[in-house]
């Protein structure tokens, strides 16, 4: 069973320490989008702590940069997910679609769905 990744309602870091990738974000699998996301994480907090005295204000301004894109990443992340695996009319919809459908199509509709 796959359980799907509740937002997170509290701050990826304290005094000391920041957490990054699905450890800070969990998304669906369905655009294999998790890993991507943990190396921009670290790119831009390593960018965020070497121009910053103050490891705190790094870990805001962390947070603060990557909510918007992590949080619209996600959401594509579950659409897709309740396309292609979906158990309800969607689901169902899209699953007899993509086996029906020539591959070029399901390559179009995910980069519809990645943006």
């Amino acid at each position: 069973p796959v359980v799907v990744p509740a937002p997170r309602d509290r701050a990826v870091h304290d005094d000391r320490q920041v957490v990054i990738g699905d450890a800070a974000h969990a998304m669906l699998p369905s655009l294999g989008q998790g890993g991507g996301h943990a190396i921009v994480d670290a790119v831009v907090l390593a960018g965020l702590l070497a121009g910053e005295a103050d490891p705190q204000r790094a870990f805001v301004g962390f947070e603060a940069g990557r909510r918007g894109e992590v949080e619209a990443a996600t959401r594509r992340s579950a659409r897709a997910w309740d396309v292609s695996h979906g158990r309800g009319l969607v689901g169902r919809a899209g699953q007899v679609a993509a086996g029906l459908a020539p591959p070029f199509v399901a390559t179009r509709a995910l980069r519809a769905f990645a943006g």
